[in-house]
């Protein structure tokens, strides 16, 4: 809670002062009286007060006279005048006292008193904030030795930090700081080089980053570290350079002492080199230990991406629909696609698998794939092809297994590899294999048609021998090169190993000859190995098997999980005489399917239920609801202002801001409710056995909550708040997805109606969302059907009264011919994202209007109003810029109208626009100037030429003092600025001359004309 506004009351009319108090109290200020100037003099000097009402003229002192006294005890006191007999001259004479903010003429307008008192709240809570930073800042400069400063390359002036004083040996404001100054204090030995990095970065216009010695006023010596900007003119000269100076004295000593105690190291490491190559030992295993327990720390969703992604094997996920849910980057690299996007949704089936390998169509019905979530049971094949993104096939050997939730299949997973190698392997094996056949075929049919020549038989046998080991030798190397999470096995017709492959190592951390004397001992006691004993005696009868797992410990004692395939081979006689076989390390394979379930249920970055599980939860609770008789509710809660919060501060923080939402509500629902993240800024509760009353309850509950404690600890702290939605079940929908879409709807009116509020679903809800739809269809028809016209109201001079340009106004015309005014659309069109469309449309009918105004010798501007979210769209700029080039027009002749609303909300997107624009020579012009808080204080960074007066002052001009005062002050506002003024809404004569008096330099409205079409214009 801040701390209370205070407020003293000096007024001797007694009614008039109480009626003052009462409102103050009821909106929550502490409120003090004094009837007399020295009652309020003895007030102030016994207590600080924020603001003091004074009347004018006190019966023994004068307003003005008091207000000078309290500035001399409390110099931070704002101070509001009340009189009923003002004057020009004492009206100006009061406000220009410091710290005077209104000055109000009796009988008081309450309300705009109250409102004058908020801002004034406002303001004083912003400054003190502002003082708070900047006294932050100077203490995190002193404690890092940091300055700041700024310096005019033009005039020479150069303004620097408190801390720069201190690090040059200077109390601060001890001299003047002038660039010639400081370079004094440049080293000697440094001093050319400092001048040649600041010279070349002006030249070249990019940022320095130097160090250099600088010399105290007591003569030492220390180093600094400088970091340099540069911000040019329009005219590409630099305007103004700024940066850091930091002394880095400590640091550089600290650095030089680290390098004497390296060389120190290094002598002693040569010295005790197996002393500190133990020691190194050590280290490293404390040091793994330590990465393997943050890596358990960190939260089982980065494990399982990391899994995902980090194995060699390329794993995609399948729902019952066969559409892809997830793939990995093995994946990506493997079928050569650059984004998951590319694939997630489409139906895999017609992505890579489906036409056989001659082309020939592959009938998806035939997928063996789908038979994981189909038929419930895994499928091995072991060789077909895949298709690429480029068209081209690879051959691979695939896996589909189904994933299980509660008893129930919720789709597959699919891990496949390149077999090339592994073809190419097989491919040489049997051919060598054929050509030993053949050859030994050929000799022993030679052997038998004759005995003669026998030696030459014999070394011809020998040679046959020499091609047969060659052949071996080289089937061998084929098996050794196989990749690291294979590794090949030979075992004889008893079951012992024959051989094993040298990549057993990289697999188990044996040598071949150590797992031939411990393999019984290395396996597990997993129920699987007992079946892979079962499946292996089969082999070794001549059954062939299909892959089975085992489960085996490595020889560090972690345990991995290998699938065995296994193929007998025969003699002549159809006897098993040995078996061949490769085994395949599917450990992470198989640790990345159990925790599959689990990813399947839960938002990955809350934790909380996702959307699919939360609708079933939903349903199971509507049946309940209606076998038991009971009500319950569900809360649709969407954060305020999200899309600002990623776009400003970046997605880290938006994250950050869910995860915390998230907690709130955790630590807030009941056991028995149900909480979800249905997606981006959405979340839902259900609350079963709930009536109406008590869900309107937990929601108001949830919103003070929200509102409390929902912040981004940023340099100046966000409280962001939430909108809530009420549907109650049966009674709002009976099942799942209507109660979500009337839960939203009632959702969305909360924020219709301001935000940070809730709202309980009724028909007229509906209504009010079907009315909104059908008006989008019609917006739409009308783009299509250029239903949409500008008509033209005329902007007068005030000084001659003559017409200097005119507004475009968008107008929809209806079947009937009628007129249908903005208001009643443009909203519409902006929430479901027309918007930009009808922009589009306004700035390239409005440059054909302009066309024809100087086809007729119209020496006039045009005025053109652009919505808020202009600044989003990316290609408006080379639309108009094409379209002035297109219709011949000079850009000075355009003043495009924006909203203060539109340019708070995107600051820095405005900038960019208006300066674009400007810079082609179109002006700009500030709509409904006066009618947010901020208005004065943005102007300072928006070029706008001018500055469009609210309607609101304006409307009640001639009667209304205060409005009077006001536009008074935005008129001397605008001229300091250099801008001109523009009053819209002007119905009659009294207003047109009170604004001529005031100093107004345009006016608008029916008093000059109403809105017309544009041939009537024209042919005027």
């Amino acid at each position: 809670m801040g701390k209370t506004f205070k407020v003293l009351i000096v007024e001797d009319n007694h009614p008039l002062e109480e009626n003052i108090r009462d409102i103050l109290e009821i909106n929550g200020y502490a409120v003090d009286s004094a009837p007399h100037g020295k009652d309020a003099i003895i007030s102030v000097q016994n207590g600080h007060y924020d603001m003091v009402i004074v009347d004018v003229q006190l019966s023994d002192i004068t307003g003005t006279e008091l207000v000078e006294n309290i500035a001399a005890i409390s110099p931070a006191t704002r101070y509001i005048y009340i009189t009923g007999h003002a004057t020009l001259d004492s009206t100006i004479r009061a406000i220009k006292q410091k710290n005077v903010v209104s000055y109000e003429v009796k009988p008081l307008d309450i309300d705009h008193l109250l409102l004058t008192i908020q801002q004034a709240k406002i303001t004083i809570e912003t400054e003190a904030a502002l003082k708070e930073s900047e006294e932050w800042l100077r203490q995190s400069q002193e404690a890092g030795h940091v300055g700041s400063w700024h310096w005019y390359p033009d005039t020479g002036k150069l303004f620097w930090s408190e801390e720069i004083y201190r690090i040059l040996g200077f109390a601060p404001g001890e001299i003047s700081p002038t660039y010639e100054f400081f370079l004094e204090k440049v080293h000697p030995d440094d001093k050319i080089f400092f001048e040649k990095i600041v010279n070349e970065s002006l030249q070249r216009k990019h940022p320095f980053n130097i160090e250099y010695r600088i010399i105290r006023k007591d003569g030492s010596e220390r180093i600094a570290h400088a970091i340099g900007k540069i911000h040019f003119n329009g005219d590409g000269k630099p305007e103004k350079m700024f940066g850091i100076f930091q002394d880095i004295t400590e640091r550089k000593k600290t650095e030089e002492s680290l390098k004497k105690l390296n060389a120190e190291l290094e002598q002693r490491v040569n010295e005790r080199t197996r002393e500190l190559q133990e020691k190194h030992q050590i280290l490293r295993q404390e040091l793994a230990s330590r990465r393997m327990i943050e890596e358990a720390i960190k939260g089982k969703n980065e494990q399982i991406q990391l899994l995902l992604n980090s194995t060699g094997e390329a794993i995609y996920g399948l729902d019952t629909e066969g559409c892809c849910t997830f793939v990995n980057n093995s994946f990506l690299a493997l079928l050569g696609y650059n984004d998951a996007n590319q694939l997630i949704g489409k139906k895999m089936h017609d992505v890579i698998h489906y036409k056989y390998i001659d082309n020939t169509p592959y009938p998806e019905e035939d997928c063996k794939i789908y038979q994981a979530f189909q038929k419930g049971k895994g499928t091995h094949i072991d060789n077909e092809v895949f298709w690429k993104s480029d068209g081209s096939c690879i051959p691979i050997e695939y896996m589909s297994y189904p994933i299980y939730k509660d008893n129930t299949i919720i789709g597959s997973v699919v891990t496949f590899s390149d077999i090339t190698k592994r073809k190419k392997t097989e491919e040489e094996l049997t051919k060598h294999r054929e050509r030993l056949e053949e050859l030994v075929s050929e000799r022993t049919a030679e052997l038998k048609k004759t005995n003669d020549g026998l030696q030459r038989e014999i070394i011809e046998h020998r040679q046959t021998e020499e091609k047969l080991r060659k052949s071996e030798e080289k089937y061998r190397r084929l098996v050794e090169g196989l990749q690291d999470n294979y590794f090949f096995f030979t075992r004889d017709a008893n079951g012992a190993f024959t051989y094993i492959s040298p990549s057993i190592q990289n697999i188990l951390g044996y040598t071949p000859d150590e797992f031939h004397a411990c393999y019984l001992e290395c396996l597990t006691g997993h129920p699987a190995n007992n079946d892979a004993r079962q499946r292996s005696e089969l082999n070794l009868k001549g059954i062939k098997q299909p892959p089975y797992d085992i489960e085996i410990y490595h020889k560090n004692g972690t345990v991995r999980i290998l699938q065995l395939q296994e193929a007998p081979i025969f003699d002549a006689d159809k006897n098993v005489i040995s078996i061949e076989g490769i085994a395949r390390d599917i450990t992470e394979r198989k640790t990345f399917e159990s925790q599959l379930v689990f990813l399947a249920d839960l938002d990955s970055l809350t934790r909380l239920f996702n959307r699919r599980r939360f609708k079933e939860e939903l349903e199971r609770c509507l049946l309940e609801a209606q076998r038991n008789h009971t009500k319950g509710a569900l809360l649709f809660l969407d954060l305020d202002n999200f899309k600002y919060v990623n776009d400003t501060l970046g997605h880290q923080y938006g994250d950050e801001l869910l995860i915390k939402l998230s907690d709130i509500l955790k630590e807030r629902i009941r056991q028995t409710d149900i909480l979800a993240r249905l997606g981006g800024d959405e979340f839902a509760i259900i609350l079963p056995h709930t009536e109406e009353e008590k869900a309107r309850f937990i929601s108001k509950q949830l919103l003070e909550l929200t509102r409390n404690n929902l912040a981004l600890d940023t340099l100046n702290p966000l409280h962001i708040t939430v909108s809530i939605g009420i549907a109650i079940f049966p009674t709002h929908g009976d099942n799942a997805e209507t109660l979500l879409a009337n839960a939203d709807l009632a959702m969305y009116h909360a924020k219709e109606e301001g935000r940070n509020r809730d709202c309980i679903f009724s028909l007229k809800h509906k209504i009010d969302i079907e009315t909104q739809h059908d008006w989008k269809q019609r917006i739409r028809n009308a783009l299509k059907q250029n239903n949409f016209v500008l008509h033209l109201q005329p902007i007068v001079s005030i000084k001659d009264n003559t017409i200097a340009g005119y507004e475009a106004l968008l107008r929809l015309t209806e079947a009937n011919k009628e007129l249908v005014p903005p208001l009643k659309f443009l909203p519409i069109a902006e929430r479901f994202g027309i918007i930009q469309e009808i922009d589009r449309w306004v700035v390239a009918n409005a440059m054909s209007i302009m066309q024809e105004l100087q086809l007729h010798e119209k020496n006039l501007f045009l005025e053109i109003n652009l919505s808020g979210k202009a600044f989003s769209d990316n290609e408006l700029l080379s639309i108009i810029r094409k379209e002035i080039d297109k219709n011949s027009i000079n850009p000075k002749t355009l003043i495009f109208e924006i909203t203060e609303t539109a340019i708070i909300e995107n600051m820095s997107k405005a900038q960019y626009f208006i300066a674009a624009l400007k810079s082609i020579g179109c002006r700009f012009s500030l709509d409904d100037f006066g009618s947010g808080f901020s208005s004065f204080n943005y102007l300072k960074h928006l070029p706008v030429d001018y500055l469009k007066i609210d309607g609101s002052f304006i409307h009640n001009l001639s009667y209304s003092s205060v409005d009077q005062h006001l536009v008074t002050g935005m008129v001397e506002v605008a001229r300091g600025l250099k801008k001109l003024t523009v009053a819209e809404f002007v119905e009659t004569k009294e207003t047109f001359q009170l604004l001529q008096k005031i100093g107004v330099d345009y006016a608008q409205g029916h008093y000059f004309g109403k809105p017309l079409p544009v041939n009537e214009i024209v042919h005027d």
